[in-house]
């Protein structure tokens, strides 16, 4: 036990100095260090948990919030990684423990900075990622490309998991919960929740991944992603939020296609399931308006039918 929380401060004070000089890539820590992508991504929640200013520039880079700095802070590298472990240990014990952390953890803070902090950040809570005999064979499948069986608390339409063998390609963390990424029968896109799977056994035969999956990844928004986007979809912008959009990509291969004077924009994106675009649609009425399909115009009036019934 000692040997694996030695290796993890020493990792952490790695890391904790790389975020210090600027932005960092998992891979290539992962690669300088001798250990697996997902002992750094682990490393990275680790802090993240902590509360510490760590933000996402893109998937697997990471850098200090803007003006968030060790430097400034006046911690060392070390005492910045004993943080981190302490937050972990003190949230394994229990909310009393994790409030215990949170205000130690900010007395030190405050008694070091020259200034108060601009910045508050907020992480959602979620499942947490727990190290097990089956995440652990998961990885390892994963890495080497090797097919798995699974016994999983299933839903109906996905009964057959627990009877045929799966490909395992990624886990992934969307909106608070892991999801293992996974091939099923005749290649079917699986996100199986990681919390459900209660038994993982490695088989020694292999499988090829699908070339396109990081585009895939790279393109989604949430979690109702599929391999092929074959539909598309126009979205009128008002001029309101329109800036928004121009800064940021709130769907899938988003793409501006159209500017009116008035500040409104038109744009397109392309989805698999209405799902991966109409709850981001719903968040944002009336400044939205969908043009077409005219599918996707139906379930949304038909949304906003059943909220208006139960407002009665």
């Amino acid at each position: 036990m000692f040997n694996d929380i030695s290796g993890k401060v020493k990792r952490l004070m790695y890391i904790a100095n790389e975020l210090d000089n600027g932005e960092i890539k998992v891979s290539s820590i992962a690669l300088d260090l001798g250990v697996s992508v997902r002992t750094i991504q682990r490393d990275i929640q680790t802090l993240e948990s902590g509360g510490f200013a760590i933000s996402p520039l893109s998937r697997g880079t990471y850098s200090f919030v803007d003006g968030f700095s060790l430097k400034k802070l006046k911690i060392t590298c070390e005492e910045f990684a004993m943080l981190a472990v302490f937050s972990e240990i003190a949230n394994a014990l229990g909310e009393k423990f994790s409030n215990s952390y949170s205000s130690l953890k900010n007395k030190v803070l405050e008694h070091n900075k020259v200034t108060e902090s601009p910045f508050f950040i907020k992480m959602l809570k979620g499942r947490e990622y727990k190290d097990t005999e089956i995440t652990r064979n998961i990885e390892t499948a994963i890495e080497c490309s090797y097919k798995i069986k699974v016994e999983y608390k299933t839903a109906k339409e996905e009964e057959n998991i627990n009877n045929v063998p799966v490909k395992p390609l990624k886990i992934l963390w969307f909106d608070g919960f892991w999801y293992l990424l996974a091939l099923g029968y005749k290649n079917r896109l699986l996100k199986l929740r990681l919390e459900k799977i209660t038994s993982c056994k490695v088989m020694e035969q292999t499988f090829t991944k699908p070339k396109n999956l990081q585009n895939i990844l790279n393109e989604s928004v949430n979690i109702w992603f599929e391999t092929k986007r074959d539909k598309k979809a126009v979205l009128n912008i008002d001029k309101k939020v329109s800036k928004y959009f121009k800064e940021k990509n709130y769907f899938p291969k988003q793409k501006i296609v159209k500017e009116y004077k008035t500040g409104d924009i038109v744009l397109e994106c392309y989805f698999a399931k209405e799902e991966e675009i109409l709850h981001t649609i719903l968040q944002w009425i009336p400044y939205i308006v969908v043009k077409e399909p005219q599918s996707l115009i139906d379930s949304i009036k038909t949304r906003i039918e059943d909220y208006r019934k139960l407002l009665k």
